[in-house]
């Protein structure tokens, strides 16, 4: 992965600081919508498996948060389309099994406050809505990380990514 990629990501996740919510509950809704629960408004995804479409609306930080599976388990991500792979945290990594040696992190990047470490990866298997992925390529930072991100590493598998309002729409193929 060419640094100079990866420059955006590290800008990205930057910015965020503080804005992740602390304790995050998941309740189903009916009508295949999931709303997360947090010290911040519920965020909200809404499913259309017929239509090939997922919706996810802003936060009310003005971010897009979106619930998705990581081979099987659920993780939290902020959806950053200006990053070209996905970055889970470490916390989130090891809860899903994927480990890393310290050892073998390397300079990924640069962020306001220095350098980023991380270490590439490859996710098995992600899938938001009705979207899979697998293979996925990764990065894991350990530190510095407030929350993964979803990026272009998954996005880009997808046929229609729009923002409009305050909505995001994921669609396939018509």
């Amino acid at each position: 992965m060419k640094p100079a990629h990866l420059f955006l990501m590290v800008g990205a996740f930057t910015a965020v600081g503080l804005l992740v919510p602390r304790e995050i509950h998941l309740k189903s809704a009916p009508r295949e919508t999931v709303i997360v629960e947090s010290e911040k408004p519920p965020v909200v995804q809404s499913f259309n498996w017929y239509g090939g479409e997922t919706v996810l609306h802003r936060a009310s930080d003005g971010h897009f948060y979106a619930q998705a599976s990581v081979s099987g388990s659920e993780v939290l991500f902020l959806v950053d389309t200006g990053a070209s792979v996905v970055a889970l945290t470490g916390e989130d990594a090891s809860a899903l099994g994927i480990f890393w040696d310290e050892n073998e992190l390397g300079e990924i990047g640069q962020g306001a406050s220095g350098p980023v470490y991380g270490y590439s990866t490859t996710i098995d298997e992600l899938s938001l809505g009705g979207f899979r992925s697998t293979n996925v390529p990764a990065v894991i930072i350990p530190e510095g990380l407030p929350i993964s991100l979803l990026g272009q590493s998954f996005l880009s598998q997808i046929e229609n990514v729009e923002i409009s309002g305050d909505k995001m729409v994921l669609a396939g193929p018509e």
